[in-house]
């Protein structure tokens, strides 16, 4: 594995994947990022098996591929090392085994890394039921429902939050059997399922609605101070896609 990119470019792609890892994981492998160098994309996935973060960077002149491979990165180190570079531009490269070097224009690191091999294999890309939803509304929903569930794991279904849809209606419980919170809404779509996920999970739904958000309102600012009219956009185009196995 070896490639180029613009520092800042990666260090965007990190933070977002290291909030699905846990330093406390009992597999040691899930306590980095996976790097998948392909052949016209870099992936970086973070996960502690609950949840997985995964963000493709693709070939651009932001990123020079050289040579494809993967390895996995202790993700505090990786991530530490990247944010002290002083310099635009980083070369990642396995230069024996697993050792591998992070570079910048007037200094250098050596990391051991894992192989890519011991990750679990995480596809994101199967399809399964699915449903688009707003993401204000899920905000909102699980902001409601939340608080019920349970914070003890001797009962680990209660700490998460069920969701069940049928006949265009969307249920949404929450309980540490002693609060229950409930809330129903319509959808559009006509999908059947019953499925309950873990409420440190929708935080981070939660997480990225809100990053959305201030990109949007960021975006919409710099039109409005160009002189653009941006009356028309009222509203945050944050559409959530929920998609479930």
């Amino acid at each position: 594995m070896h490639f180029r990119i613009k520092r800042i470019k990666l260090l965007n792609a990190l933070a977002k994947a290291t909030r699905a890892v846990s330093v406390r994981s009992p597999l040691p492998v899930l306590t980095g990022i996976k790097f998948d160098l392909q052949a016209h994309q870099l992936i970086l996935t973070g996960s502690d098996s609950d949840i997985t973060i995964q963000t493709i960077i693709d070939e651009d002149d932001d990123l020079v591929i050289l040579k494809e491979g993967a390895v996995v990165l202790n993700s505090r180190y990786i991530f530490d090392i990247v944010r002290k570079i002083n310099s635009d531009d980083i070369e990642i490269e396995i230069i024996d085994g697993l050792l591998t070097r992070i570079k910048g224009s007037q200094i250098e690191y050596s990391l051991n890394g894992t192989d890519a091999i011991e990750y679990p294999r995480i596809d994101l890309s199967k399809t399964g039921t699915h449903f688009m939803m707003n993401a204000l509304v899920l905000k909102d929903i699980i902001g409601e429902t939340k608080f019920a569930a349970s914070d003890k794991e001797t009962r680990p279904i209660l700490t998460g939050i069920n969701f069940k849809a049928h006949d265009h209606v969307l249920e949404v419980v929450a309980t540490d059997s002693y609060r229950l919170a409930k809330k129903i809404i319509s959808i559009d779509e006509d999908v059947t399922f019953n499925i309950t996920i873990p409420k440190l999970s929708l935080d981070e739904i939660k997480k990225r609605n809100k990053e959305l958000y201030i990109k949007w309102w960021a975006d919409r600012e710099e039109r409005r101070l160009n002189g653009e009219d941006v009356s028309y956009l009222l509203i945050p185009p944050t559409i959530g896609t929920v998609q479930l196995d």
